[in-house]
Order: C-alpha cells, then structure tokens, then sequence
C-alpha cells in the first residue's frame, strides 16, 4: 500500500535501469540481445511492443534512488525496424557482441525495458 501512496499506481516492480557499465560487458549485451531474440517479436513490431510495454509496465525505473523516465525518443528514427532487425537476434556464445556508440543510447532503454519485462515474466 506504501509503494501505491507514493507514486500513485500499484508499483509491482521498482527496477534500475541498465549502465553504460552493463552494456560494455560483452556477456551481458548477449544476455540482452538473446533475450529479445527469445520473445519472437517480429522486427516491424518491435517499436510497437516496448512503447505499450513501458506505457502498461506496473513498475519503474530507478537511479541512484531517484525514479528516472526512459527516453522513448530514441527509438522516433526513419527505419528503426531494421535496428531492431539486427539487434534482436540470437547471439552464439562463440561471437563477441559489438556495440556501435551510435547505438548506445537505444540499447540502454531497450535493455532497462527488456531487464524489466524478465523481472515481470518471473512474477506471473
């Protein structure tokens, strides 16, 4: 009831947002993008799934404390379906993911989205 009070919605989850740290570690971009892979989205329904995920989410994002908004914006770019195409693909344990910088951005809201998606998924 406290956690109602305070932010006014029933908060089912309060989750950290994903760090520029977790995303340099290899492994856990793989985590990220192997995960995405297991939700067999399709690539033109990506954008559509993770803005209706973070509108309904019964959680939110927190740092150092603070509750923090994603920044959804990243995503508003001519044929981010493509993006999303090649970045929700399975990664094999023998291949490094690289991260492009001008990716970066997009990766950290999408991996805080996906991080709380699992975190969902685990309490159903």
């Amino acid at each position: 009831m406290d956690e109602y009070l305070r932010y006014g919605f029933y908060v089912e989850a309060i989750i950290p947002v994903v760090t520029d740290e977790d995303i340099n570690d290899s492994d856990n971009l793989r985590d990220v993008r192997n995960y995405a892979a297991s939700l067999d989205v399709g690539f033109r329904s990506w954008h559509a799934f993770i803005t209706e995920f973070y509108r309904d989410i019964p959680a939110i994002f927190e740092k150092d404390g603070e509750e923090v908004f994603l920044n959804m914006d990243v995503f508003e770019t001519p044929c981010i379906d493509y993006w999303f195409r090649d970045f929700c693909t399975h990664v094999p344990e023998n291949v490094t993911p690289r991260l492009r910088k001008e990716a970066r951005q997009r990766v950290l809201v999408l991996a805080s989205l996906l991080k709380a998606h699992k975190v969902l998924e685990r309490r159903k």
